[in-house]
């Protein structure tokens, strides 16, 4: 009898206290009337003639259970589908959806020993009927995430909301469109039309996948980044220890809180726009180009597929054809294009695009960064190099370059062209340039006051007249520079051929490059610099190019580039 008073006493208080306090929330939730719980106690109960197990299944239903020893408790599968509702009923086409196909909730039980695997959940005729195997007690039941995922497949609720709130949220498309206004006013438009980039997913299920690739993160792309991005400051903080004494910097960026989302899309709109703004505000010249090359950025999603196979970046001529990079001297002028970018959304943030993708192929198209580096060198710092040498050798000697040889076509457009732009012409030339003309001063002052009596600048000013930049070529076994000095017509050029696809590695110190100088004109090499100094000065560059390497590395290593 105590089992048939527990069985009465839970349908009273379902009847009395929880089905009207779940249909209050159920109308609170949606906005509005119609929608609510109702549950025929007999039906739910026909398989089961045992009060107790009938007890069993009326509770799975409506009241929760205890599990490992009472330490935890499992919600009722009313009350879970209760709470779904709620976390799902944000916007109001949603609502409005969901009071339009859902006027009754429904609970029905399997028999006993029936597979747990044909438990259901189904929409139909205004009936959200919910079949569980509560013979089982609450193991028979759904848990919140597969009733979100049935209710998500029937309402695309989450997905609307992260749709509406990218679009009209200030941080969202809007803030992407005036950031590249800002910089790009003349364009590219872009056209991201996500509706339609969710409607191309596999699967419904990867529908909701889809929208938080493109619009947000997930959990666990949150966590990655919050971890990239606190390990990024743990370094920085070692960094401003340094800096702390002489500049006072004492901040360092805290990472931002990874359960904070974000509507920004992180993994597509932000690396396009941040490509797009570095390369811009590098030179007007750069805007410009953009400006006029590129008319539309077309975002697409490429359903099903691995990343490697599926996503891709590509320059559509006006006609819709594939503009290939140039490996030409001048690559040919592009107008009105259309870059294509096609994601592989479904596979999360590994089927996007990083910013560093995005530079690489505007660098493939447009050498953008390649032209600031070449431009700046050539405007900046090559006609102070000519003034000092100028000032020891003679008025008529400068540099030249021989173009052909440092960007040959064998260079693929892109990284290659842009490693070797980087080499010979970043900071100044600081890594090219720099360290010869610092010879050819030192090894001049190193024989005396500069004058008529010196007899090195003598020598240097008889048999150098022009100073020709070269590049050791690439399929040459060696790749190590040279210093040489040849005869063209009347004229001698000392050419140096760093092989600047090498970077740091690839080109002369300033100590290299005096031993190399005296070596062609026969000068001895001073006491000072021979013994202990020598090594020092043969460790400091090696310390200098293993720091290089290392700079390299870090750079490419995709999980801080990805995350950042």
């Amino acid at each position: 009898m105590a089992a048939v008073s527990q069985d009465a006493q839970a349908v009273n208080l379902a009847q009395t206290t929880k089905i009207p306090e779940w249909n209050q929330r159920l109308q609170q939730a949606v906005g509005g009337p119609g929608m609510k719980i109702e549950i025929d106690f007999n039906m739910l109960t026909q398989h089961v003639a045992d009060p107790a197990a009938k007890h069993k299944v009326i509770s799975a239903v409506v009241l929760p259970t205890s599990q490992t020893m009472g330490l935890t408790t499992t919600p009722p599968a009313a009350e879970v589908v209760v709470k779904s509702i709620e976390a799902l009923a944000l916007e109001e086409g949603t609502k409005g959806d969901m009071q339009n196909k859902i006027k009754s909730i429904q609970f029905f039980s399997l028999p006993p020993g029936s597979n747990p695997e044909n438990k259901s959940l189904t929409i139909e005729g205004g009936i959200f009927k919910y079949t569980g195997a509560f013979s089982d007690g609450g193991k028979g039941a759904f848990g919140k995430a597969k009733v979100i995922e049935f209710l998500e497949i029937n309402f695309f609720a989450q997905e609307r909301a992260l749709v509406s709130r990218f679009y009209q949220l200030p941080e969202g498309f809007p803030k992407h469109q005036e950031r590249l206004m800002t910089v790009l006013p003349q364009g590219p438009t872009v056209n991201f039309d996500v509706v339609a980039a969710i409607g191309q997913a596999s699967e419904p299920l990867k529908r909701l996948k889809v929208a938080r690739t493109v619009i947000s993160r997930d959990g666990a792309a949150r966590t990655a980044t919050y971890a990239a991005k606190k390990a990024e400051a743990g370094i920085a903080k070692v960094g401003s220890k340094i800096e702390e004494a002489a500049l006072g910097k004492t901040d360092v960026n805290v990472p931002n809180d990874p359960e904070i989302d974000v509507y920004n899309s992180p993994n597509v709109m932000e690396p396009i726009t941040a490509a797009l703004e570095k390369v811009a505000r590098a030179s007007p010249e750069n805007a410009q180009i953009i400006g006029s090359s590129i008319r539309e950025i077309k975002i697409i999603c490429q359903p099903g597929g691995t990343p490697a196979e599926s996503k891709s970046l590509s320059l559509l001529s006006q006609k819709g054809t594939l503009i290939a990079p140039s490996s030409e001297a001048v690559p040919p002028a592009i107008q009105g294009a259309t870059l294509l970018y096609a994601g592989c959304f479904e596979s999360g943030s590994k089927g996007c695009f990083i910013k560093d993708d995005v530079l690489e192929f505007l660098e493939k198209h447009f050498r953008l960064q390649e032209r600031g580096y070449v431009g700046n060198m050539m405007s900046e710092h090559v006609p102070t190099f000519n003034q000092r040498l100028q000032a020891l050798i003679s008025p008529q000697v400068e540099i030249e370059f021989d173009w052909n040889s440092i960007f040959p076509a064998t260079l693929m457009p892109g990284s290659q062209r842009l490693d070797v732009a980087k080499t010979l012409c970043a900071h100044g030339s600081h890594a090219c340039l720099g360290p010869l003309v610092k010879a050819i001063e030192e090894i001049v002052h190193a024989a005396g006051q500069p004058g008529p009596q010196n007899p090195v600048q003598t020598l240097l000013q008889q048999q150098v007249h022009r100073i020709v930049i070269k590049s050791v070529p690439t399929e040459s076994a060696a790749l190590k520079p040279s210093v040489s000095l040849a005869v063209v017509g009347s004229a001698n050029h000392l050419v140096y051929m760093p092989a600047l696809t090498k970077g740091a590695r690839g080109v002369f110190d300033t100590q290299e490059a005096k031993d190399n100088l005296r070596s062609i004109f026969g000068i001895e090499k001073p006491a000072s610099e021979k013994g202990a100094k020598a090594m020092l000065n043969k460790a400091g560059t090696e310390l200098n190019r293993l720091g290089s390497d290392m700079e390299k590395a870090l750079g490419k290593m995709s999980f801080m580039k990805r995350f950042k």
